[in-house]
Formats: C-alpha cells, structure tokens, sequence
C-alpha cells in the first residue's frame, strides 16, 4: 500500500505539470527545468523517486511492467515497449531537472529498470534514443523558428550566413543563442551512470544501434536518389542525420574518455587478449601469413563491438576517426579523413570544432598507445598518415600547432618510410579493416 502511494505521488506530480504547465506539449526533455521544479516541487518529486526505488528493489517485475508499459501473453512471455507510461515520463521529466538530486535518483531509477530482462533493458535504451531525439528536433525546430523571424527584420541577410555566424545589429546580436539540448546539458553524465550500473560496452553499442536503426531508412533512400514530396518529411530526416550526428558525437566522447568506459576502451585497444598473443608458440605464428600489426589481436569480440559501433559513428567524421584511432585501424582512419577531404559538406563549422576536440583527446592517457605507435613509422606509416590528413583538415589553430608539434616531435625516431613505402603498407595491410568496413553500411557512401 505504501509502495502503490509512492508511485501515485509522482504520477501525481506529472499530471498537476501537465495541467498548469502551459507548455506541456513539449517534449519531455525540452521542459523548462526551474518552471517543472517550481510547479512540482523538489522535495515531493525526490521523497517519490525513493519510491519508485523501492518498488523497484522489492518488485521490480511487476514495476518494470508498470513503468515500461510491457505486454505480457499468456505462456510464452513476449515484452513489447508499447507507450511511454506516465511513471517513466516522471523518471526522464526528472532526469532534465535543475535539481542534482532529483537527477541523481531519477538516473538511478533509469538504471534500475534497465537491469531487469534483456527486453527492459531494451526497452529503456530505446526510450532514451527517443526523447533525446524529440529534445534535438524541438530545440533545432525553436531555433529555425527565431532565425525566421529576425530575418524578416534584418533583409538581405543570408539564411546559411545568419545560421553559420549569426549577424549583429546595433552592437547586439540579432539571433538569440540557441538553448542547449539535453544531450549536451545532462546527456553524458546520464549516460555515464547508465554505463557504470549496466556495463559500459552493452550501453554504449545498444545506444549506437538505435540510433542507427533510426537513420538507416534514410540512408537507404539516398543512396537510391529519392527524393520525398513532402517537405516536412525531408525536414524530419535532416533532424534524424543531425541528431545521429550529434549523439555519435557525444556517444565518441563518452567512449573515449569517460573512466566508466575503461573497459570497452580495452577490448577496442584489443588488452583483453595482450598476453594470449603474447603466448603464440613459433608455428602458431608463422602459418598466419601477412597479419599486419593493426589486426593481430582482431579478435572476435573487438570486432563484433566494432561493428555495432561503427554505423552509429560514421555519422560524425571526428568520432570515426577516433574510435579507428584508439583501435589501431590506422589505415581505415586515413580512409576516413580522406574522404570528408573530397566531400566539402562534410568540413561544416561543427565537423571542424570535433576535429579540434580529438586532437587535444588524442594528448590524454586512453590514446597513450596510439601516441607510442608514432615511434614505429616503417612499421605503421598510415598512422603518421592519418593524423596527417587530420592535420591537413584543420585551420592553423591551437589544436593544429597541438598536433602539429606531436608529429615533428616523433619524426626524427625511428627509420621512416617513404611514401612510395607507406602506400604499399596501407594497401598490404588494410585488408582485414577493409572486409569489415565494406560489410558495414556507411552513411559516407550514402551521403
């Protein structure tokens, strides 16, 4: 009895915020935080959410069932994520709060419901891909919205100019700064947590996916050249790319350089099986013909969590690049570089900023072996290649005198190679990254 009061105060609490909120129609994640916290109360919204935490400790089937809305057939149970309930509504309308606590139990709550069967695990990530993507398509539709109509005071003014830089009028800036998106307010630190209670690797590659599953169909359209009628439909796809953009972006970072992903990190730098490989007896060695240094530790699970991953982080040039990096699929990141080279769409304002966010992650402890690759140069020309072209990318900023230091640093050690050498080493032994990037769908090629 305790327990149902629990939950009915907090669905309680979202219903008074959708009757006195007039703004109630906006996404969950896209609610102003001090106007939920004024209207429903900090202490309220936090005393509820220790229930739905002892719900879920001591009935958590029966709760998770509430809460995921799952359906249930008689024998053989089938789970199905059916609607967004009002008691997860609560859990994400609390995980934006301005309130570090409220946050802090409703995350919890998330990772809790998580933690049951592979169907509400499921089921949780997939909910989450959702609202974060309604929160980017809200805030990127209220800031076309603004743009419109400081246009039509300012005329003559180009549309792609006035998005790209903005435009100041009278000492003030006519367009107002865009609200950050939850993905960039709370995003990491919810999807940190998420990791740290559900694993790293199961979080992060179920999150990849689905945010693959939603851009696939438009990929697939084209690549076939088809176009749609409709022009709000095209605006909904271009929202589906930017927002895969964006959450490869942040998914990358987190990836690379949260400590909650220690261990994906080493079963993409391939430290699981260090000592095995280690271990090889001489024949064991020489029947394997031409194995290159970039994919004698390939094994199975890197490359299964590779190509989970890497659908997702072809939607950010930056974020292929790094996680190619980290594991040591040098020539595929050369590939990488090379093409947002021939692509001109690709080199956008943020796709530059990404790539000076990687050059100074590429300087912290996770790519210490990336970083000592760099003194074998005959043996792994593509590396110094790749971080070339990035080089080549970049304007003549801080992250490009960073990076350009780090190579001259470098060059004087070992025997080199030349580029005639280095050519014929990327050809030689890019085979085994280029079977499994060719099975893999890129939004590159589509694009």
């Amino acid at each position: 009895g305790a327990g149902a009061g629990g939950d009915a105060t907090l669905d309680a609490s979202v219903s008074e915020v959708a009757a006195r909120d007039e703004t109630a129609t906006v996404p969950i994640l896209s609610r102003d935080p001090a106007r939920v916290d004024a209207i429903a109360g900090e202490a309220t919204r936090v005393e509820a959410l220790r229930w739905y935490l002892a719900l879920l400790e001591t009935a958590p089937e029966e709760t998770s069932a509430r809460m995921l809305g799952v359906a249930r057939s008689s024998g053989r149970r089938t789970e199905t994520m059916t609607h967004l309930s009002d008691s997860l509504m609560s859990v994400f309308l609390n995980v934006s709060s301005d309130s570090d606590l409220a946050t802090a139990r409703a995350t919890d709550a998330l990772a809790r419901l998580g933690s049951g069967s592979d169907a509400a695990f499921d089921a949780v990530v997939r909910a989450l891909a959702r609202a974060l993507f309604e929160d980017e398509a809200y805030v990127s539709k209220q800031a076309e919205a603004s743009i419109s109509a400081s246009l039509a005071s300012a005329p003559g003014t180009s549309p792609s100019l006035a998005r790209e830089r903005g435009v100041e009028k009278n000492g003030s800036e006519i367009f107002p700064e865009r609200r950050p998106t939850f993905l960039r307010r709370r995003g990491s630190a919810t999807i940190r947590r998420l990791c740290h209670v559900l694993g790293d690797a199961r979080v992060v590659r179920r999150l990849a996916e689905v945010v693959a599953e939603m851009a696939a169909p438009i990929l697939t359209r084209g690549a076939r050249s088809e176009r749609r009628d409709d022009a709000d439909a095209d605006a909904d796809d271009d929202a589906v790319l930017a927002f895969a953009s964006n959450a490869a972006d942040a998914l990358g970072f987190i990836a690379l350089a949260a400590p909650e992903c220690a261990s994906l990190r080493r079963t993409l730098r391939g430290d699981d099986d260090a000592f095995r490989f280690q271990e090889r007896t001489e024949t064991e060695t020489n029947d394997v013909k031409d194995v290159s240094c970039d994919t004698e530790n390939y094994t199975e699970s890197k490359e299964s969590l590779l190509r989970g991953l890497f659908p997702c982080w072809c939607h950010s040039p930056a974020a292929t690049i790094g996680l190619c990096l980290l594991s040591g699929l040098d020539c595929t990141a050369f590939f990488c570089a090379e093409h947002v080279a021939r692509d001109e769409t690709e080199l956008s304002r943020d796709a530059l900023v990404r790539l000076d966010r990687l050059v100074y992650l590429f300087e912290t402890p996770p790519f210490a072996g990336a970083r000592l690759r760099l003194l074998q140069p005959s043996s792994r020309p593509h590396l110094r290649r790749a971080l070339a072209a990035v080089l080549a990318l970049l304007p003549q900023s801080s992250a490009f005198t960073t990076l350009r230091d780090r190579l001259a640093g470098c060059a004087s050690v070992g025997d080199g190679a030349g580029p005639g050498d280095a050519r014929a080493e990327v050809r030689g032994q890019g085979e085994a990254e280029k079977k499994t990037i060719d099975e893999t769908a890129s939004p590159f090629a589509a694009r």
